[in-house]
């Protein structure tokens, strides 16, 4: 098909006033032309920056936290209209801090727990090394709101709180997208749990008390910590809410740490009535759970399988057979998918099956670009893979040169 150049292309079914064609002729000036295919709108989504994935990008503030240092940013810029959604606070950060290991670590545990519905999740990240805290944006609403639920995950040996920030607004962020992780995640694999850790539970001086009668008031459970171990920092004492009676357990944290490795002492195995006391520090299941997180981001991350790139890329699921029915449409589907494959190396031909009536058409529906060679069409994968095109998400793949020369496409 002749490689003509029209109006650009709306994805909306609304028509604007025609506008005037450009001239076909490619006599101009490269440097002209090229100008002018910079501000052409297409049916596809911003794709990543100039210089690869990586780079901020183009117009795009490098550092989305006013008066903050530029941390790093990750691909293409997310909508800015949702930012306030996509926002997190960072506490509890050890010292020195690589802004880009924390990003990677934070990416690598939401992918574990199947929380990323993007391959970056982390756009940006910055930290305050000084007060040990940071801010993260991320590319969706729903990667940030999974990210909470990773609150008290392990990096470089400290706990990290995760938080929603200040400036949040959970009235405006549900109309963004959703506002609660997923109850699908599978926090076990880093050694986390639904709700995350919170304080002053994960004190590492709280100590559970088991075993206690049930008949035991909460002032008696009192005294009989503070004889142990002296005075009370904070207390919980559980009580069965049908009857009003104790539930057979508790916990506490005393004002002087050291005090709990002495009421342990003290009080694991002694008898009251006809019960025996179990008595250890709370956070031990915290411990084996953080030792869960260290084998886990210790392990080598698991080999993915790569696909040997030809110089024939398949661009799948980004169009319909409706749009291609109309001659106009395809026209501008052509036009639109001709400039963007062009910004990533030499087209010697590119092919979009056309319906033809009932008939079995073979490839309908996918995009066929090929490429002078394989490090431009890798190139191509790498920045049209997962894209959106007139709101469909781009899926792309290799197809063997010698059968897309052949015809024989899938």
């Amino acid at each position: 098909m002749e490689r003509e150049r029209y109006r650009p292309r709306s994805r909306s079914r609304s028509r604007s006033p025609p506008r005037r064609r450009r001239s076909r002729s490619r006599s101009r000036s490269p440097q002209g032309y090229r100008d002018r295919r910079s501000r052409r709108a297409t049916g596809f989504d911003q794709g990543p920056a100039p210089g690869g994935p990586g780079g901020p990008a183009p117009g795009g503030n490098p550092n989305p936290f006013p008066g903050a240092r530029g941390g790093p940013s990750f691909g293409a810029r997310p909508d800015p209209a949702t930012r306030m959604a996509r926002r997190l606070y960072l506490g509890s950060l050890p010292e020195r801090v690589n802004e880009a290991a924390l990003a990677e670590h934070l990416c690598m545990a939401l992918k574990a727990v199947g929380g990323a519905t993007t391959d970056r999740p982390v756009w940006h990240l910055y930290v305050n090394e000084g007060r040990k805290f940071g801010f993260a944006e991320f590319m969706t609403v729903e990667e940030c709101s999974n990210t909470v639920a990773l609150d008290g995950i392990l990096f470089n040996g400290a706990s990290i709180r995760i938080r929603r920030p200040n400036d949040y607004v959970p009235s405006e962020a549900q109309r963004m997208g959703p506002s609660m992780p997923s109850k699908a995640l599978r926090l076990e694999v880093v050694g986390l749990q639904a709700g995350g850790f919170t304080r002053p539970e994960d004190d590492p001086d709280r100590i559970f008390v088991g075993g206690l009668p049930y008949d035991l008031l909460e002032g008696q459970f009192i005294d009989l910590l503070t004889s142990a171990g002296g005075p009370l920092r904070s207390h919980t004492y559980k009580k069965n809410p049908d009857t009003g009676l104790g539930a057979g357990y508790g916990f506490a944290v005393f004002v002087d740490p050291s005090s709990a490795d002495a009421a342990i002492t003290s009080l694991h195995g002694l008898r009251m009535g006809d019960k025996c006391l179990t008595c250890r520090r709370a956070a031990q299941g915290q411990r084996e759970r953080q030792q869960q997180q260290q084998q886990f981001f210790s392990a080598p991350p698991p080999q993915i399988q790569q696909p040997i790139p030809t110089a024939v890329v398949r661009l799948n699921g980004c169009v319909t057979a409706s749009e291609l029915s109309d001659p106009n449409e395809y026209k501008e589907i052509y036009d639109d998918m001709l400039e963007e494959a062009e910004r990533y190396g030499n087209v010697l031909k590119l092919h979009i099956p056309k319906p033809e009536g009932e008939a079995s058409v073979p490839g309908l529906g996918k995009v066929y670009v090929r490429y002078a060679d394989p490090s431009q069409s890798l190139r191509a994968f790498q920045a049209m893979n997962g894209r959106k095109f007139g709101g469909n998400t781009v899926v792309a793949d290799f197809l063997d040169e010698r059968k897309f020369d052949e015809g024989s496409i899938e």
